[in-house]
């Protein structure tokens, strides 16, 4: 319903929109800044940047990955200084860096054909198979 809107503000309201000064533009953009931000994002940082122990203290536990934090810091100080693009390329790539660690902490390679699984994926039902033994019999 919004695109429609903004679609007919643009093709056939924009002579009207050319009187309104770009001033009260501005000020509308800030109110929409303000009532759609989530200001208990700044929460969440500050907690997930503390340590264990003074989170424990607070007795505030906020279930935020410091890797999620991270990406939220990245883009947001990359979009000040560059352009959005590039903040959100940068922020992929930070959180793809940030799951292939994670991902590696779970998978282990035990010898030249055996593989063990741990985490999300070894219970379900896409477990690998069993590698045939290298002498051939089986």
């Amino acid at each position: 319903m919004t695109g429609v809107t903004v679609l007919i503000i643009t093709v056939g309201a924009f002579k009207l929109v050319n009187l309104i000064p770009a001033a009260g533009f501005v000020g509308m953009m800030w109110m929409i800044c303000y009532y759609t931000f989530e200001w208990n994002s700044f929460r969440l940082i500050f907690h997930a940047i503390q340590p264990q122990s003074m989170r424990e203290k607070t007795g505030r536990h906020h279930k935020i990955a410091r890797a999620d934090v991270a990406v939220i810091i990245v883009v947001t100080i990359v979009t000040l200084f560059q352009d959005l693009a590039i903040a959100v390329a940068c922020g992929i790539l930070l959180n793809l860096v940030a799951f292939a660690v994670k991902s590696s902490e779970t998978v282990r390679l035990l010898g030249k054909r055996v593989y063990r699984e741990s985490g999300k994926m070894a219970d379900s039902q896409h477990s690998i198979p069993e590698a045939p033994s290298e002498s051939g019999n089986g």
